[in-house]
């Protein structure tokens, strides 16, 4: 059995059923979710927190904080300087996420979503 951690940003209030954001620099919320593949194909899916964004100064890098937790990023939209930053920190990006939450991570687990290079 193999897991993986992954986050997809939302806007607030966060949680599955919390709309995925449209872009990724807009997003409010980092929505964190353990995917447990498991041995006979089937997977498991667990939400287990999230990380409110902020637009101060003072505010966590977007990139070194998902970076420590994920290893893959669900976006809806990413702007070529994130992406290229979150590829170079070893993490998988897919877009085209829509609806909630819950939504995107079932499309991930069904590999309908497009992996950036």
């Amino acid at each position: 059995m193999s897991t993986k951690i992954i986050c997809v940003p939302s806007d607030m209030p966060g949680g599955m059923s919390s709309p995925v954001s449209v872009n990724f620099e807009d997003s409010d919320v980092y929505n964190y979710i353990e995917i447990s593949e498991e041995g006979n194909g089937s997977s498991g899916i667990s939400f287990f927190s999230m990380r409110y964004n902020c637009s101060g100064v003072a505010c966590v890098d977007p990139v070194d904080a998902i970076s420590k937790k994920a290893s893959v990023l669900i976006v809806s939209k990413i702007s070529p300087s994130f992406l290229h930053r979150f590829l170079n920190e070893g993490i998988e990006v897919f877009d085209r996420a829509s609806g909630t939450v819950s939504n995107s991570v079932e499309s991930y687990v069904r590999g309908e979503l497009k992996r950036l290079p």
